[in-house]
């Protein structure tokens, strides 16, 4: 059973790689979709996912998994740079 410590932990976590990332938390579910299943998620089955997060604040483990690794980047590091180009094109794409 996640603790309120966890629960802000989730959030917290989401909200600065959504930060980072600069873009919106429903985008960052789905790069954290991708990133774990290698494939686009549906947007009915990710707006499910999204929904428990928003009204219940629990995140799956593919978006805490994505979380962590937005969150080790260096500022500076290609990886981060790519998320971000795959972001902004996702961003033209997504209908929240």
């Amino acid at each position: 059973m996640a603790t309120r410590r966890d629960t802000f932990n989730d959030t917290q976590a989401v909200l600065t790689a959504a930060h980072t990332l600069d873009i919106s938390e429903f985008e960052l579910f789905n790069l954290a979709y991708q990133n774990w299943h290698g494939q686009r998620a549906e947007t009915r089955q990710l707006e499910a996912v999204f929904v428990r997060y928003l009204f219940e604040a629990k995140i799956p483990h593919w978006v805490r998994h994505f979380t962590s690794y937005v969150a080790s980047l260096n500022y500076s590091e290609a990886p981060l740079q790519a998320l971000q180009s795959s972001a902004q094109v996702n961003r033209g794409v997504l209908v929240c």
